[in-house]
């Protein structure tokens, strides 16, 4: 018998693992690693760490206002704070050096919901910037909103339009926007956020970060913002921040830390800082604890060629929480990393960065974060979406960033994408299906979305849901449209050209529109017909004055699962066309709610 031979063991059995691991890494990987493992060669962490100039007693305080939620105490702590932060200098503000407010126009209504995407704006995109030409979120008010960076057209250069919807997506309107006749906008990133939660109307405030230059190249691109509440008043410009000469800013991302503060709400944005040349300078982030007035800024030097920086808040219970920005790290022309760098909430140079997924050969290109808003005592929960080599790839932590899983698959193996990817998440999880991610085919004929938990239990995957071809320039946009405890997938997308954008979700209903010109004499809600039905039903109400009105659907259980009007109404009758063709088949109820009148009905699908 022959002997044993340790040594060949051991280089066999290293041998078998690396190839087991370049596998997992080609295909799809289920392992949690830590982001050691995909360190660059020659790569070291970077991690800055600078005194800053504020008082250790202030910041005492203000981690302890933070720690025991004072609200207003925050407020006025940061305000304090914000004094020892350089101020960031806003050079080239001469007067009449801004846009103009534009004028609401109501966009154009597709009215067959269930057979057809709606359309939101009708006209040219931009797409020289690629990135982010179109954002949607929904707001903690409920309602529905989407930005949209217009291509240069005439004598507008520049020109960013808002729209709202408070019934799903079924039917938007325009909240308001700006129009530069002398600079062209890069890309735009959008946030809604509320002052108080007790009057929707005159608190939900929509904000917009974008880069600004007065060149179609973008050089010398400076960053402004622009905040106005959910109905166009309050329209207020600023330029935030221009670079230092021979310098641009490009891709900016916003976020906040507003799902847990009202009045005290902070408003974060990044940007890539480079020369006109394109050599990096650093990523910049700037902040604002007075809803964009005034800002404050740090550059952050990775030492790395970081492109496409996108951002999500981190809640720690540490009185100072983090701000997370993924990017994509260029080392050679064929060789780009994923990396996640922390930094404070508090505008620093200190930062930290987490090696996510690197692979010889290999680009990550364009990443997309969502940080899952849940309170310091439940895990931090992460996703990313990216390219790998143009193919759709999503990455998870279950822990703050500590550990991943790498390279799962969006779609399959072989899909090509037309290099963009998108994602987002909501804050509550319970159910299940928070995160909603997607991407469109190199060829803009499918719009893909997956709606699924952190780590994947059950996914639901959605493919070619788009109605209209889209365009492979511009990339589509995400959220979870939440109904109470109901979470459905919603995205959005520009058209071929890139010409229009659409809007389209899971569950929703097509547009109400009026039947009669008779004025009804009392309220009243009818039976759908047909009933049974499969999948559309028509639901009639009248009426008689006036009102706020809300008409839901709910299962046996009580469960709220759509919702198919929640607006103010005149007087009149109404038909209402409701497409359930993702339920089960089984007994639903329906009901109408007025300020002063009530009444649900039963119907059936049958499938």
């Amino acid at each position: 018998m022959k002997q044993f031979n340790a040594k060949r063991f051991n280089i066999f059995f290293a041998l078998l693992a690396f190839i087991f691991l370049c596998g997992n890494m080609i295909n799809s990987q289920n392992i949690e690693s830590s982001g050691d493992m995909y360190r660059a060669p020659g790569e070291t962490n970077n991690t800055a760490f600078e005194k800053n100039s504020i008082p250790s007693a202030l910041m005492q305080e203000y981690q302890a206002a933070k720690l025991r939620r004072d609200n207003d105490a925050k407020e006025r702590l940061g305000r304090e704070i914000q004094k020892y932060l350089p101020m960031e200098n806003t050079l080239n503000n001469n007067p009449g050096d801004m846009p103009v407010q534009q004028t609401a126009v109501n966009p154009p209504f597709n009215p067959d919901w269930y057979s057809s995407d709606v359309m939101v704006h009708s006209g040219a995109v931009a797409y020289s910037g690629g990135f982010r030409q179109v954002d949607l979120k929904q707001g903690e008010d409920g309602w529905m909103y989407m930005a949209v960076n217009k291509r240069p057209t005439g004598s507008v250069f520049g020109s960013i339009t808002v729209y709202r919807s408070s019934n799903g997506g079924a039917t938007w309107a325009t909240i308001g926007g700006l129009d530069w006749a002398s600079r062209y906008i890069q890309s735009v990133s959008m946030l809604v956020e509320n002052r108080s939660n007790t009057n929707f109307g005159d608190s939900t405030k929509i904000a917009l970060y974008y880069v600004t230059s007065a060149t179609s190249n973008f050089n010398d691109a400076r960053l402004e913002s622009l905040t106005m509440n959910r109905n166009g008043a309050n329209w207020n410009y600023n330029l935030v921040s221009t670079p230092a000469a021979g310098n641009k800013y490009e891709y900016p991302s916003s976020c906040s830390d507003g799902m847990y503060w009202g009045t005290a709400t902070y408003l974060h944005c990044v940007v890539r800082e480079a020369s006109n040349a394109g050599v990096q300078v650093g990523l910049r982030h700037f902040l604002s604890t007075n809803w964009a007035e005034t800002h404050t800024s740090a550059l952050i030097n990775t030492g790395w060629n970081d492109f496409y920086p996108n951002i999500q808040y981190g809640e720690k219970n540490t009185g100072t929480d983090s701000i997370y920005i993924a990017a994509e790290r260029r080392f050679a022309a064929n060789e780009y990393g994923l990396r996640l760098i922390a930094t404070s909430e508090f505008v620093s140079a200190n930062h930290f960065t987490y090696f996510v997924a690197f692979a010889s050969g290999v680009r990550y290109e364009k990443p997309e974060l969502t940080v899952v808003q849940q309170y310091f005592s439940l895990p931090r929960k992460m996703l990313i979406t990216c390219t790998r080599d143009r193919n759709p790839r999503f990455f998870y932590s279950t822990n703050g960033a500590q550990t991943w899983v790498i390279d799962q698959l969006m779609g399959t193996s072989s899909t090509v994408t037309a290099d963009f990817t998108t994602c987002s998440s909501d804050s509550l999880t319970s159910g299940g299906q928070y995160v909603i991610m997607g991407f469109v085919t190199d060829d803009g004929d499918s719009v893909n979305v997956k709606q699924l938990s952190i780590p994947p239990s059950t996914t639901y995957a959605y493919y070619k849901r788009n109605t209209n071809v889209s365009s492979g320039l511009v990339a589509p946009t995400t959220s979870i449209y939440k109904v109470g405890g109901t979470k459905y997938a919603a995205f959005g997308y520009p058209g071929s050209g890139p010409t229009n954008v659409f809007y389209n979700a899971e569950q929703l209903v097509t547009a109400i529109e009026p039947i009669s010109s008779n004025m009804p004499d009392k309220f009243a809600l009818s039976q759908n017909y047909p009933n049974p039905f499969n999948p559309v039903t028509n639901i009639n109400f009248s009426l008689p004055n006036a009102g706020n009105v809300r008409l839901v659907v709910f299962d046996m259980t009580g469960r709220e699962v759509a919702v198919l009007v929640n607006g103010q109404y005149s007087a009149g009758t109404y038909k209402v066309d409701y497409n359930a063709s993702s339920l089960a088949s089984g007994v639903y109820f329906y009901k109408l709610e007025t300020e002063s009148f009530t009444d649900v009905k039963k119907m059936m699908l049958i499938k």
